[in-house]
């Protein structure tokens, strides 16, 4: 907190703003903030990358996951992945931003309590058909229900 506070206080006293390329710097009598411009993370493909979830999504609410929940689309057709808890893996066909699922088995073992809900979540988006879209390295996919959000790995 004590950072916080004093990052707050350098903010109040900018008296002065030098911006040159892709730097900013904020200058006060006792204190410099400089900031570089990040470039921009490059969309991620959906097939071939290591997806990671992220964050569960029902309706207007978002929450975090448990476990390690995971996706794999290949070139070849197959979808697999966890539930956080479960394996799963199918076939897939994509179509523009719409992926369909088929033949979907899932591992038989029994999610505890605090995975159960997950388990379905992930399934029930996962099991049919679901939309896409990928901005950067974060792919978000949604049945119109439910969602997840996947971070691409590494």
């Amino acid at each position: 907190m004590s950072v916080e506070a004093a990052y707050h206080a350098a903010l109040l006293a900018v008296d002065r703003v030098e911006h040159e390329g892709d730097s900013l710097t904020l200058s006060a009598a006792d204190a410099e903030l400089s900031y570089t411009r990040q470039a921009p993370v490059a969309d991620a493909d959906l097939v071939g990358t290591g997806w990671v979830l992220d964050t569960l999504i029902d309706g207007d609410a978002a929450s975090s996951v448990i476990g390690d929940g995971r996706l794999l689309l290949t070139d070849e057709g197959r979808i697999s992945g966890s539930t956080g808890c479960r394996l799963f893996d199918g076939e897939y066909a994509a179509e523009g931003s719409s992926v369909t699922v088929t033949q979907l088995i899932t591992t038989m073992n029994p999610c505890d309590e605090t995975n159960g809900g997950q388990d379905g979540n992930v399934l029930g988006v996962i099991d049919g058909t679901f939309t896409f879209s990928i901005e950067g390295d974060r792919l978000t996919i949604s049945n119109g229900q439910s969602g997840l959000v996947y971070r691409a790995e590494g």
